[in-house]
């Protein structure tokens, strides 16, 4: 069966003592392990205060993470919001989350995002007292419909091919996050949904996301990571090799790859699952090229994801999707390391003739 919990800000919550941030109600039964887990992913970062006229635009961070727990594998589907000020007057949240087990997933074809679209799934307010769940809602299949990326196709990118990218980048390199930067009021839960359906329907549940990523939870890991602009969660992608950021803010970047799940994204085709990893792959080469044989090559080896470039009057050009890392070239030895050798060599050498 599934397991819910919900957790707010209340003068009094279910656990014995508690209250201000706590459970107020989760499934009757529910592992300790699977409370602590539940609780531990419902952090949530304001971006406008109680006082401010903009506090209802607070992003949404719906996600889907995958946890082994007590030698169980489970998916958690969570809704976290910022909520009404709470008892004391101060900033609240509220968030939901429902665990799934892995045969519970085989019901749900259509995957966790499609999933979380139904209005049915997670609560939005909270009333009456601290209490345990005796029933746990089920998790009904949202059936994928289309193919196409119209949510992309009207964002700022214009672009329905980089759902595509996305999916075809998961499909090749799951281990490999993708940024994703966004501003506030885009539906970017449709979205994740929409680069989902261009997966095989044996793979949506491995697809992990959060559309308001701020950190990574222990024990688990998040391929899709939506970020604002200027998140501190987007220094990890300067530390990852490869990393892929697209940028939702910017410029309308020119989408320079092709491939079947990115056709099937434009077009609404049904992507061809079958077939062998596409061409629409990512430029790994490094981003620098000497003009000339004469010039020197920079000594640090770090390489960018290479997949659309943005034009631009002042550098000519902006790479899309960065990622760096690599590994460094060779440091060249210089005479102070030689002379601190011999003269270390010299010491050791007296040494031992002192001694003999």
């Amino acid at each position: 069966m599934a397991f819910e919990l919900i957790f707010t800000s209340v003068p009094r919550g279910l656990k014995p003592g508690s209250r201000g941030f706590a459970t107020v109600a989760y499934t009757q039964g529910m592992p300790a392990n699977c409370v602590q887990t539940c609780e531990g992913i419902s952090g949530y970062t304001h971006v406008f205060s109680p006082q401010d006229p903009m506090y209802a635009k607070n992003p949404v961070a719906y996600s889907h993470y995958r946890f082994r727990l007590g030698g169980q594998a489970y998916s958690i589907l969570s809704r976290v919001a910022s909520y009404e000020m709470d008892y004391s007057g101060r900033t609240n949240k509220l968030a939901h989350h429902v665990m799934v087990s892995e045969d519970e997933q085989k019901a749900v074809l259509g995957g966790p995002a499609w999933a979380m679209t139904s209005d049915k799934l997670f609560d939005k307010k909270w009333t009456g007292e601290p209490r345990l769940i005796e029933k746990t809602r089920s998790v009904h299949d949202v059936a994928v419909k289309y193919y196409e990326a119209k949510h992309w196709a009207t964002s700022k990118l214009l672009e329905a091919g980089w759902a595509g990218v996305i999916a075809q980048r998961f499909k090749d390199a799951p281990d490999k996050p993708v940024f994703l930067i966004f501003e506030l009021e885009q539906d970017l839960l449709t979205m994740v949904a929409e680069v989902t359906s261009l997966l095989p329907e044996n793979k949506r549940w491995a697809f992990t996301f959060s559309t308001y990523f701020t950190t990574l939870p222990q024990g688990t890991d998040c391929f899709l990571r939506c970020c604002l602009p200027g998140a501190e969660a987007l220094s990890m992608a300067r530390r990852m090799p490869d990393a892929l950021v697209l940028d939702l803010t910017g410029e309308k970047p020119r989408l320079t790859e092709n491939g079947p799940l990115i056709d099937a994204a434009r077009e609404g085709n049904k992507p061809e699952w079958a077939q062998q990893p596409s061409s629409a792959r990512f430029d790994l080469t490094p981003a620098w090229e000497p003009a000339s044989k004469a010039e020197p090559k920079p000594r640090l080896g770090f390489k960018q994801v290479v997949v659309a470039e943005v034009p631009n009057a002042k550098h000519g050009r902006v790479v899309v999707s960065v990622g760096s890392g690599g590994a460094r070239a060779p440091a060249r030895i210089s005479w102070l390391n030689w002379v601190a050798g011999i003269a270390t060599l010299c010491l050791f050498v007296g040494v031992m003739i002192w001694i003999f």
